[in-house]
């Protein structure tokens, strides 16, 4: 939601996990998902939370609240 559900393209680190950098404001909780190969959404099993959605899953969160 940080940035309107805009996609942001993630690079796969040598045959490893997928990465990308992200600015975020602080004192914040930030909702985000990975849509994987275009069709299938993940949650990250390390967000800070996990927040009910209006399509009845939950999107992953991450804060940045000290």
């Amino acid at each position: 939601e940080h940035n309107g559900w805009e996609p942001i393209e993630m690079k796969q680190v040598k045959n490893g996990p997928f990465r990308t950098k992200v600015r975020l404001p602080i004192e914040g909780q930030f909702q985000f998902r990975y849509l994987v190969d275009g069709a299938n959404w993940r949650n990250d099993e390390a967000a800070d939370a996990y927040l009910a959605n209006e399509h009845g899953s939950e999107n992953s969160v991450i804060s940045t609240v000290a």
